[in-house]
């Protein structure tokens, strides 16, 4: 339900404010992979590595969205473009199983919305992230 109280406070917004008259982005390629050469194996011992935290560890983590949204008013796209959501989240690994498997939870703080070119739909956005 939050999400389309979102959607719709966005399309509310992009119609009342205009959306931008460019071009359609190209869609986003994808990441690409990391290609890890072992130079040297070395003479030691080899084994698995696995990450393990200790209970109880506690982290920061951030998580910034870039969107847009496109829309056909009349029959003509328009997109525009969603200002950067920032999430911040506090981490703490609550349980670590014999395993190695661990569980956490967390906790995210009050989202940063960048105002970026359309400080109107930066401000609509912000309004309904209030009231979760």
């Amino acid at each position: 339900m939050k999400a389309l109280s979102v959607a719709t406070v966005v399309a509310l917004a992009c119609l009342l404010t205009g959306c931008d008259r460019g071009t359609t982005p190209p869609p986003a390629s994808a990441p690409s992979v990391p290609t890890i050469k072992v130079t040297d194996p070395g003479t030691g011992e080899k084994k698995t590595l696995r990450f393990t935290p200790a209970r109880g560890t506690k982290n920061i983590m951030r998580m910034a969205m870039d969107m847009g949204m496109t829309m056909s008013v009349g029959g003509a796209p328009k997109t525009q473009q969603i200002p950067t959501i920032t999430m911040v989240l506090e981490v703490v690994v609550v349980d670590v199983m014999k395993n190695g498997d661990f569980r956490y939870e967390f906790k995210l703080r009050e989202p940063e919305v960048a105002d970026g070119d359309a400080p109107a739909v930066a401000g609509a956005v912000r309004s309904v992230l209030k009231r979760r």
